[in-house]
């Protein structure tokens, strides 16, 4: 494991490094669901009523939406390689990437609603951080070692500040 499990209701989500998911019921400690996908994970997934948002370290699939009741994908984003657990705030996903975005999706469509990048693409600054929030801003930290304040409803920079050492 790499991030910690995610226990909702009598259930816990393990999440690997093998981009195993599985769900054990924990009166009985009896697996109860299980689903490979194509990549690592390294963050923890988010739970909205019966869809479970999973990061990945994939390049391509990395964000993906899987219905429970269903057991299919709802949906799949195209974010870039993710290290970090999703932020889930009044139906918003947000999720920072090794690219150096802090991006937005629509939690019920997979669309995104906007993307803040950290610097150019020649310079981007991994971010492994998982982001936080205070209802107004989202806020993260990237490798090189600078906090980053973005306006939750616009995705613009609020202020940043530069540390000594990657966060």
């Amino acid at each position: 494991l790499s991030a910690a499990p995610l226990v909702r209701d009598s259930i816990m989500i393990v999440a690997t490094l093998h981009g195993e998911v599985q769900a054990v019921n924990l009166s009985n400690g009896k697996r109860i669901g299980y689903v490979v996908l194509e990549s690592a994970i390294a963050g923890t997934p988010v739970l909205d009523g019966g869809f479970l948002v999973v990061p990945l370290a994939a390049k391509t699939e990395s964000l993906v939406c899987y219905d429970l009741r269903e057991g299919k994908r709802a949906w799949v984003f195209p974010a870039g390689p993710i290290e970090s657990s999703p932020l889930l705030l009044e139906g918003s996903i947000y999720v920072t990437t090794l690219e150096g975005n802090l991006i937005c999706i629509n939690r019920a469509s997979g669309m995104e609603q906007w993307r803040f990048t950290t610097s150019d693409e020649e310079r981007h600054k991994p971010t492994r951080s998982t982001p936080a929030t205070d209802g107004v801003n989202i806020f993260f930290g990237s490798d090189e070692g600078t906090i980053y304040a973005i306006n939750r409803s616009s995705g613009q920079l609020a202020w940043k500040y530069r540390g000594r050492s990657g966060i």
